[in-house]
């Protein structure tokens, strides 16, 4: 999505509340004055998500204004919006954690809306990865009359998602996944753990039950 506003890192930005829809992500609880602006990595890790790098965010309003009503239309949320283009970065990366953790974790879907004012362009493309980097599910698409579209993938084990655009760039919004759980090998390590503290438990149990009876056999 072509603009000609520059990003500004030196506006103070102001951190809202997060939605109490802990696993989507509107990019709407930051306030700043500019078109553009930069906000933490880490912003979303208390909802399990971090990023690869620093999350250029957009002011729809401020930064397109003749693009406000068609992106509202789109199905985008105002006032912010993910801003991914030549100038701010043509892909980002998201990698899923245990919620205010930096526990590696996964999910078993996402979604995004992309919107991009380019039609017949690329609208975007999403890709998810495992915990290994091997590619699960992808989804590209062109972008239709209505500017606007949600990618989604789904996969179990999502460790890592990568959105991306093309040269003409495009704006990213509501952004949405299931909370993320410990991954699969972690989680079964946990539960071999209780089984073996489960086990040893009992072990103990029955050491102590032939301690009571061998007591009792003695006084009798």
């Amino acid at each position: 999505m072509k603009h000609a506003s520059e990003i500004c890192c030196a506006v103070a930005v102001i951190a809202l509340p997060l939605s109490a829809m802990a696993t989507t992500i509107n990019f709407d609880n930051f306030a700043f004055n500019s078109g553009t602006s930069l906000i933490a990595a880490s912003s979303y890790q208390s909802v399990g998500a971090v990023f690869n790098r620093s999350i250029p965010l957009e002011n729809v309003g401020v930064a397109e204004p003749g693009n406000l009503t068609a992106f509202i239309n789109a199905g985008g949320t105002t006032p912010n919006a993910l801003a991914l283009n030549n100038a701010l970065g043509s892909q980002i990366d998201l990698t899923f954690v245990l919620p205010g953790t930096s526990t590696p974790a996964t999910t078993n879907g996402v979604s995004i809306l992309f919107f991009d004012t380019e039609v017949g362009s690329t609208l975007g493309t999403i890709q998810a990865f495992d915990a290994n980097n091997g590619l699960l599910a992808t989804q590209t698409m062109i972008t239709p009359a209505s500017k606007g579209a949600t990618l989604h993938v789904s996969a179990p084990a999502i460790a890592w998602v990568r959105f991306s655009v093309d040269n003409d760039g495009a704006a990213l919004d509501n952004l949405v996944f299931p909370t993320p759980v410990p991954e699969p090998a972690a989680a079964a390590l946990f539960v071999f753990g209780l089984g073996a503290l489960g086990i040893l438990a009992i072990r103990r149990f029955g050491r102590r039950l032939r301690q009571v009876q061998t007591a009792r056999g003695r006084r009798d």
